[in-house]
């Protein structure tokens, strides 16, 4: 490659190719595949960037993974967080463990531990909210152990499940520990594979 930089006290440290590709200071068998304008962090111990563009491992982030695209971060003591590629994802400060899959503008905020994002846009976890779930969608929400998914979700309280569907704007969650689903078209639980056996039914209002 061209212009590759591995600074001092970086044993066993990789740079595949690519190019202005740097590893700093003290970031010990820390390894960038390829690509452009990536960086691994002072003190990052096995960090990998495996390549893509303007992506960033900050700094005590060991262990750390971003395996592509754009713009991606990985902040500061976030260790052993994954970003799997996309668009301007970032796990912020102290989100060990977290992981987002890919997508475009989703952040898990500071200390949200083990939280996951699979992909989608604009979804976020909040700070704190270590276990969260987004599996994807648009803009949804998630904190402590919630789940949310769809569209304009926000599982806002401790352990809720919030399912929002593409007819509106936000929908929330009221209290801990809540079940809350919003599907205009109606809804239905049945009892057979075919259908059959109705359990329960209602619509939209």
């Amino acid at each position: 490659g061209a212009v590759n930089t591995i600074q001092a006290n970086d044993e066993d440290a990789t740079i595949g190719g690519g190019s202005y590709n740097t590893i700093q200071a003290n970031a010990i068998s820390a390894t960038i595949g390829g690509g452009k304008r990536n960086v691994i962090g002072n003190n990052s111990l096995w960090a990998t960037i495996g390549g893509g563009s303007n992506n960033t491992i900050q700094a005590s982030a060991s262990n750390s993974t971003i395996g592509g695209g754009d713009n991606d971060v990985i902040q500061t003591a976030a260790d052993h967080a994954t970003i799997g590629g996309g668009w301007a994802n970032t796990v912020q400060t102290s989100a060990a463990k977290a992981t987002i899959g890919g997508g475009e503008d989703n952040a898990i905020w500071a200390s949200a531990d083990h939280a996951t994002i699979g992909g989608g846009y604009g979804n976020v976890i909040q700070q704190n909210a270590y276990y969260a779930t987004i599996p994807g969608g648009y803009e949804n929400i998630a904190a402590n152990y919630a789940f949310a998914a769809g569209n304009h979700a926000q599982a806002v309280h401790t352990g809720a499940f919030v399912w929002a569907d593409s007819s509106g704007g936000s929908f929330s969650s009221t209290a801990n520990n809540q079940f809350a689903a919003r599907a205009i078209g109606g809804f239905a639980f049945f009892t057979s594979v075919s259908g059959g056996a109705t359990l329960a039914t209602g619509s939209g209002s």
